[in-house]
């Protein structure tokens, strides 16, 4: 067995003994094992409120970026979900009637207009950027 503390574990020897002698994808520039990357920081203090039905029902649809970017949002037990594509569904809390926060990441989003059936979903990233995703048919 090889040492995994260079990063190799077990995954060397069972690519190599697929694909035969090979570069071995771990060694690529820039790669970090995971049992050497930074510790990820902790998830923000939040307090969830609650809205009522109508106020979630107004959120739920297909919002796009593009062809190729597709969220879904519904709405499960009084909370939403967002999907993309084929992707797993991920919970979102919410923060205010427009503004939720993922339950297990530091995704964020808000919806648009503040009333009526919301027209755009605002992607807020970690660096800086808020893609507008608008309702799809």
């Amino acid at each position: 067995m090889t040492n995994s503390s260079n990063g190799e574990g077990i995954f060397k020897p069972l690519v190599e003994a697929l694909l035969g002698e090979t570069a071995f994808p771990f060694d690529w520039e820039g790669y970090t094992p995971y049992d050497k990357l930074p510790p990820l920081s902790k998830l923000k203090e939040r307090k969830p409120v609650t809205l009522a039905a109508e106020q979630l029902n107004r959120l739920t649809g297909r919002y796009a970026l593009s062809a190729d970017i597709v969220l879904t949002v519904t709405v499960e037990n009084g909370h939403i979900y967002i999907r993309e594509d084929d992707e797993d569904k991920q919970e979102y809390l919410a923060e205010g009637p427009n503004d939720f926060y993922s339950a297990t990441s530091t995704d964020e989003c808000s919806f648009k207009p503040d009333t009526g059936v919301a027209q755009v979903l605002v992607l807020h990233l970690d660096n800086g950027q808020n893609p507008e995703l608008k309702r799809a048919p």
